[in-house]
């Protein structure tokens, strides 16, 4: 009784998801045949329901004037792994003569196998799961979901020229492990544009025309940041002073402040300008409301500051601008 009952346990596919076969077989004169059924996967498989493996051991059905009687359920192809399994039918008389046969994608709760058309499929249509490697490079062909995060511990994220790298939700940021140990992009890599902005058709985009490296670096203090445009009027002459309006693109302000040391002129040394063309400066006298305030001597790293209608110990102020 125990062994009887191993046999039905080892035959039923106990919750798997299953198909149990009908219909009427019969041969090409239109007569139900009598015999056997004989159904047999062509790999080994395993039902992806329940994890269990499958065999490719044959299971037999007995036919009474074509009918499908006895023999065991089958599992459903379409919970099995691989994909586009089959079942090989081969049908053969009381006499042990094979009569036909062909392969049959058995699905669904009931299978009638004198209705349904044998199926053209080879052992080559058969999809293997390639499961995922730790070591080795794995191909994804369809969107993946990692509900629990991934976390690249060495290497880069490396994503084709063709992609795009998606799935941000409003709620998720990028986040480096440590505070200013991340860099976006290479110098020999650069992203081409970067796109920031509250919401669609309100973004800034960041994008460098650079011939060579350039360094930007934002200012180290709190507040608002300015992106104020300095433009260049050019040297200009007749009676109309048109202004060229060329933008600038990297600008340069500099102010101070100097008291005079007994004399009406100083020199105003160690600026950040290239050429004596390139800036202009501007100042007042916070001493002596009335003093005039001017400059001359323009060269690339220096210029001359002259106060009149003052004294010559006058705190003055002043500042240029240029690139």
């Amino acid at each position: 009784m125990k062994r009887l009952l191993l046999l039905l346990l080892l035959a039923t596919p106990v919750w798997a998801t299953t198909s149990t076969l009908t219909g009427t077989i019969k041969d090409a004169n239109g007569n139900g045949v009598n015999g056997q059924l004989v159904m047999q996967l062509p790999v080994p498989a395993q039902d992806i329901t329940t994890s269990i493996l499958v065999d490719t051991v044959p299971v037999y059905f007995r036919l009474v004037n074509g009918a499908v009687t006895g023999g065991s359920v089958l599992y459903d192809v379409a919970t099995l792994q691989p994909t586009n399994l089959y079942y090989q039918a081969s049908v053969y008389d009381t006499s042990g003569k094979f009569v036909m046969g062909g392969n049959f994608v058995v699905t669904g709760a009931t299978f009638n196998m004198g209705a349904a058309p044998p199926t053209s499929v080879t052992t080559s249509n058969i999809s293997y799961l390639n499961p995922a490697s730790v070591t080795n490079v794995n191909t994804w062909t369809a969107a993946q979901t990692f509900t629990g995060g991934v976390t690249i511990s060495t290497n880069n994220l490396t994503v084709n020229s063709s992609s795009i790298l998606n799935g941000l939700s409003t709620s998720s940021n990028i986040v480096p492990t440590a505070a200013g140990g991340t860099t976006v992009g290479t110098t020999s890599l650069p992203f081409g544009n970067i796109a920031v902005g509250p919401a669609a058709n309100t973004t800034t985009t960041f994008t460098s025309q650079a011939t060579s490296n350039v360094n930007f670096f934002l200012p180290n203090s709190s507040g608002t940041g300015s992106l104020a445009a300095v433009q260049y009027c050019g040297l200009t002459s007749g009676a109309t002073q048109a202004c060229a309006n060329t933008v600038k693109l990297l600008p340069i302000i500099v102010f101070g402040e100097v008291t005079l040391n007994t004399a009406t002129s100083q020199s105003i040394t160690s600026l950040p300008f290239t050429a004596a063309a390139d800036y202009s400066c501007t100042g007042s006298d916070l001493t002596t409301a009335a003093g005039i305030v001017s400059f001359n001597t323009y060269a690339a790293a220096s210029v001359t500051i002259q106060e009149s209608g003052g004294v010559n110990t006058d705190h003055l102020r002043y500042m240029c601008i240029g690139f």
